[in-house]
């Protein structure tokens, strides 16, 4: 990824920073959340098959009643910071459960962002969707995943096809500048406030890359197994969680395109009660397996795009079966491993959110 070196300098340097603009957050992860069983994911929401816009959130006489969080995107005085506003988002035991990481101190990182909008636009018009790819519980715009997954049907962990007229435009967006860097920051701002975690992801990579030369990541040293590309061209969520991801992990989001952030595309935590203002070009990254969350439309005349980037809880499992599915794992266990297992499963979600750091680590 390209700059890695100076964007992991950048995120690690301003971590000190940041940490005095932490917003505060009513919860605790370890405690106001519950996993499915396994604890390996979240658990399956109901489905909620409508965009909420600003108005109806913040109607201090409705029924919702959030407030919002400003946060800038002017690109503007650049000179003395080294990432944009960025703000950890910190639990009531002062566990970071996320960050809004905002963006580089590069100048030219708005430019960056459109080529992005206009790559993924470009992509849009030339690529073949099914209906599953248009409609679906995260909204009604197409989206693509892409990378190593695990769950939804497959028998084992591998990479995601695609369509064979899909396939190539696919992979040259992929490999466009634009999304290098997007990936390169989000995997920086991952180690910088979460290295336990960070960590976690890439052993769990290295372990499937060692079980089959199949397994083949999206970038090279990305800690995310895979990503989705949200092709608007004005993509407005449903409320929904991602609950097929790792469920004390994390998800970076990335927005594109060209949107008055003050009045639309705001993402949206609804656990937390919290609107979050999401300027073009920024990435958040959140436990979206267990948080659910949406964003607000924007204007009919605006454009808005997103890349997210994520691991299947799957994929842990499976590595920690041994590199075995749950079946094979069983056919050969013995009764003191079965039971160890057991235990393991207890205590799974209070050792998975045990990888978060804590504010006073960072």
């Amino acid at each position: 990824m390209e700059n890695g070196s100076r964007l992991k300098q950048c995120a690690q340097r301003h971590v000190r920073d940041a940490i005095q603009g932490a917003l505060p957050l009513n919860i605790s992860m370890k405690k106001n959340f519950t996993p499915s069983k396994p604890a390996w994911i979240g658990r399956s929401d109901p489905a909620d098959w409508q965009v909420y816009d600003l108005a109806r959130l913040t109607d201090p006489d409705g029924l919702h009643r959030m407030s919002v969080t400003r946060w800038s995107g002017n690109l503007q005085n650049l000179t003395n910071i080294y990432l944009r506003t960025c703000h950890p988002l910190v639990d009531s035991e002062k566990r970071a459960v996320g960050v809004m990481g905002g963006m580089p101190k590069d100048v030219h990182w708005d430019d960056l962002q459109l080529e992005a909008a206009h790559k993924i636009e470009d992509a849009r018009t030339r690529l073949s969707f099914k209906d599953k790819d248009r409609h679906h519980r995260r909204g009604d715009f197409p989206a693509i995943a892409v990378g190593v997954s695990y769950g939804g049907g497959q028998s084992m962990p591998g990479v995601l096809r695609q369509e064979s007229q899909n396939a190539p435009i696919i992979r040259d967006l992929m490999q466009t500048k634009a999304l290098q860097s997007v990936a390169g920051f989000a995997n920086c701002l991952f180690e910088a406030y979460a290295p336990r975690l960070f960590k976690s992801y890439q052993s769990t990579l290295e372990a499937l890359e060692a079980w089959s030369p199949h397994i083949i990541r999206n970038y090279p040293n990305t800690a995310f197994a895979a990503s989705s590309i949200n092709f608007g061209p004005r993509t407005e969520s449903f409320p929904h969680i991602d609950y097929r991801n790792l469920s004390w992990g994390w998800c970076a989001i990335t927005a594109f395109g060209n949107y008055d952030h003050t009045k639309g595309g705001h993402l949206v935590l609804w656990d937390l009660k919290q609107i979050i203002e999401f300027p073009p070009g920024s990435t958040i990254i959140i436990p979206s397996a267990m948080i659910r969350h949406s964003n607000t439309p924007i204007a009919a005349h605006e454009t808005r795009y997103s890349y997210a980037q994520y691991s299947a809880g799957g994929l842990f499992r499976f590595v920690n079966n041994g590199c075995k599915t749950d079946e094979a794992w069983l056919s050969s266990a013995t009764r003191s491993e079965k039971a160890q297992r057991e235990e393991d499963r207890k205590s799974r979600w209070q050792d998975g959110v045990g990888l978060l750091s804590y504010l006073h680590e960072l």
